[in-house]
């Protein structure tokens, strides 16, 4: 587990992010992540990379400081966005999800997430989920259910994929209101 806080004077808030990740069924570990700091300002960026092939793996090991460096400066969905199009760096694209979420005192926490990563927060009482899976069994869940026809089917990768990753694939939520958007 990988934990990291702000430092804080007296009756100022902190922020204190922590990862923890299992072993997978089998070595190597597609996931990475990573924390980027800048003053209180704090980004976080998780990988879950499909499959076990080297390509999955260096490229859910490559990706997260680039989501977290391009999220500090311009935000989560260009760092998602950007994320996506390096998977065509490969011969085969690897297939992804992540999870990006920018915290700092006094200032809304927002989070941009695409495919079925999720984020929670801890208020020292509570866990919150604060993102909603991207995959094919949400979608029926919100749009399709109960049946009114048969069941939609899908070959291959759909849109919840990192490496599909473009404007309104990716998903963002400020937790301090009820409001989603794609941008």
């Amino acid at each position: 587990m990988a934990e990291t806080s702000t430092r804080q004077a007296a009756g100022t808030q902190a922020i204190t992010v922590g990862m923890a990740r299992r072993p997978g069924t089998e070595p190597p570990c597609a996931d990475g992540y990573d924390l980027q700091r800048r003053g209180q300002r704090v980004c976080a960026a998780v990988v879950d990379g499909a499959g076990h092939d080297a390509a999955v793996v260096r490229y859910a090991q490559a990706v997260p400081p680039v989501i977290t460096h391009i999220g500090m400066t311009m935000g989560g969905l260009a760092a998602l966005t950007t994320a996506g199009q390096m998977a065509h760096a490969y011969d085969t694209p690897p297939h992804a999800t992540a999870v990006y979420a920018r915290m700092e005192p006094g200032q809304p926490t927002t989070i941009h997430w695409i495919g079925d990563c999720r984020a929670y927060a801890w208020d020292g009482a509570a866990l919150t989920q604060w993102s909603t899976d991207q995959t094919m069994g949400e979608y029926l869940r919100r749009k399709v259910w109960p049946w009114t026809s048969p069941p939609p089917t899908t070959t291959g990768p759909g849109p919840d994929s990192l490496r599909l990753a473009r404007p309104c694939a990716a998903r963002r939520r400020s937790p301090n209101t009820s409001a989603w958007s794609c941008s």
